[in-house]
């Protein structure tokens, strides 16, 4: 659009809303650039527990007690829901 001077003119009203949505994805690009500089920061500390972890030989005895435990741990929580339950 021109007006009398032959220069143009520019309505910026129209493009607020766009203004305000580039601003905000900017700054959730800005932050989830941070975070996973962070994140990617700690993958060295990390792999090496991982790996560690994964070359260790599990001892059978060590697992069925860890299982064992989180079905007790389970069955405590179901009793807990049902004595709440018959509560109400």
């Amino acid at each position: 659009m021109k007006d009398g001077s032959g220069l143009p003119t520019f309505d910026i009203s129209s493009k607020l809303s766009d203004l305000k949505m580039t601003r905000q994805l900017g700054s959730q690009i800005t932050l989830k650039g941070a975070s996973l500089y962070d994140l990617l920061g700690k993958e060295v500390d990390l792999r090496e527990k991982r790996n560690n972890v994964l070359a260790r030989q599990l001892e059978i005895t060590e697992v069925e007690q860890a299982l064992r435990g989180s079905v007790r741990a389970i069955e405590d929580e179901i009793k807990v829901l049902r004595t709440k339950k018959n509560c109400f």
